[in-house]
């Protein structure tokens, strides 16, 4: 079911960048241009009638088909490794103690090994 969406959800914004660099006026749902616009991909320049904007591709929507290629290579290369990045310093903050803890352990066994000889 997951894999499903974000199938759809990938076809869908790559439709939006697609039809934004070739023309201005694009029809779709707001969460998808939400999405690009919290990635700084495009702009709102003006909501027409309905599910229809006026867009506007910014530098980054720009590199997505000049550096990139395509919005696979620019998802997997930028916005994947940026959650990457996130989600590691969530974990080194939830699990600081971890480190300290080992090397308590270690310690431990230090002492342990210098008082049995």
């Amino acid at each position: 079911m997951k894999k499903e969406y974000d199938k759809k959800f990938n076809q869908e914004i790559e439709r939006i960048l697609n039809e934004v660099y070739h023309k201005s006026i694009v029809k779709s749902e707001m969460r998808y241009i939400e999405y690009l616009t919290l990635n700084e991909l495009i702009t709102i320049r003006n909501r027409l009638i309905g599910s229809r904007y006026d867009l506007l591709l910014s530098n980054k929507g720009y590199e997505v088909f000049e550096k990139f290629h395509g919005w696979n290579d620019y998802k997997k290369k930028v916005i994947d490794k940026k959650h990457k990045v996130e989600n590691a310093k969530d974990l080194a903050q939830r699990f600081w103690w971890l480190p300290i803890l080992i090397s308590v352990i270690a310690l431990g066994f230090s002492v342990w090994a210098i008082l049995k000889k």
